[in-house]
């Protein structure tokens, strides 16, 4: 792969990224809005200490293998749970792993949103690996996963109105 093509892939992603996470906030923003004083909170279980996550480089190196055992210890002191991940060199790898790590919180809280507010709540993320995925994702057509995720959240905004109206 030649570094035109690398840099073609970077700003197709960093492109497509922004507009899924204009999307997410979106959509998050107005189910938090929603949610609003819907239901209280005080009896939902926390986890019992935060969670850090971390990729690093790697994990063979020496640098690296004092910076996690530094990372642990602080985390400790401070009541922290921490998951340290490598992506070995590879900082696309890498790029994965932060995105899990996001991902997984958003979806933790999305949850609770739709929990605590008794409420459906619609979460389309749209991954892709090279240029040619995000393009095929979110052209016009069939294939539009962001389109796909949109019709999903109409459909069940109408089956919960449905619901809640006795079915009429």
């Amino acid at each position: 792969m030649s570094i035109r093509d690398a840099h073609a892939i970077y700003r197709g992603l960093t492109h497509m990224r922004l507009r899924s996470n204009v999307l997410l906030f979106v959509l998050l923003t107005s189910c938090l809005v929603a949610a609003c004083g819907r239901s209280a909170t005080a009896d939902r279980p926390k986890r019992a200490r935060p969670l850090v996550g971390v990729s690093l480089l790697t994990q063979t190196h020496e640098f690296y293998k004092d910076l996690e055992n530094a990372m642990r210890t602080e985390a400790a002191a401070r009541q922290l749970d921490l998951a340290v991940v490598s992506c070995e060199m590879d900082p696309v790898k890498q790029a994965s792993q932060l995105d899990d790590f996001i991902s997984q919180q958003v979806t933790l809280e999305l949850s609770r949103v739709a929990v605590d507010g008794r409420l459906p709540v619609a979460f389309g993320v749209i991954t892709c690996n090279t240029l040619e995925q995000a393009v095929a994702r979110s052209s016009a057509g069939s294939g539009n996963k962001g389109w796909e995720a949109a019709l999903a959240a109409i459909e069940m905004a109408n089956l919960w109105r449905a619901l809640r109206s006795g079915g009429n």
